[in-house]
């Protein structure tokens, strides 16, 4: 998730020196934004990781597919 965050103040702020910015669960993302605003930044900065990562699975699984062919 410091993707998704690692662009200026992120998180709540509990202590001064504490902060939540980590996100276990879809729905964490509410705490960890103050405005409507920042929470759909946040989710939209997250479909396009989740997009990129998709893809680059893709990439490798294909990859693999091909390689077991080629040895079996």
């Amino acid at each position: 998730m410091k993707t998704s965050t690692s662009e200026g103040k992120h998180g709540t702020q509990w202590t001064a020196q504490n902060q939540l910015d980590d996100l276990d669960f879809a729905d964490d993302l509410a705490l960890l934004s103050h405005t409507h605003k920042q929470m759909q930044t946040k989710t939209a900065i997250i479909d396009c990781v989740t997009q990129r990562l998709k893809n680059e699975v893709s990439y490798l699984s294909d990859n693999i597919c091909k390689f077991n062919k080629l040895i079996n």
